[in-house]
């Protein structure tokens, strides 16, 4: 919440975090480039998108300079004042050159290398992967394979069990 000067002033920090992890994703993300494990192509273009919305050309605009506009009405004049200012710097000569080095990466480095495939599978060790993900995320240790043979023999019982009834009620 933004409810003290000191509301403001932590999220000023915060941001200098925000941006650390920015850093830190980007760097993740030229790995991922090295060792051919990239996003499929249709999310890093979505990605990239989204990160071309923040580079806005007036800092009152970004998402980041937000809570200044809803100063609560016990600040003085001059909290509001050092606060607007402190905000505008922070968007200014942080958040936009994170975001546009950011978004120079995506559109030279990432989107190219970025895979054309959308599954797992064609990661090295991608199947590995995602029977570890599945063992995890499921109360089975069955193989992947036999995982979705079951459901697609489960789909064709109910759905063979759904034209039963249809056919009753006609």
């Amino acid at each position: 919440p933004f409810n003290t000067v000191k509301d403001y002033q932590d999220f000023l920090l915060r941001v200098d975090e925000f941006l650390v992890w920015m850093a830190s994703a980007q760097q993740r993300m030229a790995e991922g480039i090295k060792q051919k494990v990239t996003l499929p192509r249709i999310l890093s273009e979505r990605l990239l998108t989204q990160l071309k919305a923040q580079v806005v050309a007036d800092p009152k605009e970004s998402i980041f300079f937000s809570a200044v506009k809803k100063f609560p009405d016990s600040f003085t004049e001059h909290d509001k004042s050092k606060l607007t200012q402190a905000y505008v710097d922070m968007v200014n000569l942080k958040v936009l050159p994170a975001y546009r080095q950011f978004v120079s990466f995506m559109e030279n480095e990432y989107v190219p290398q970025s895979r054309g495939s959308d599954g797992m599978s064609s990661l090295p060790n991608g199947m590995d992967w995602y029977q570890i993900l599945s063992n995890i995320n499921t109360t089975t240790a069955m193989p992947v394979a036999e995982i979705h043979e079951l459901g697609l023999k489960e789909v064709a019982r109910i759905r063979q069990q759904m034209s039963e009834v249809s056919t009753k009620l006609k």
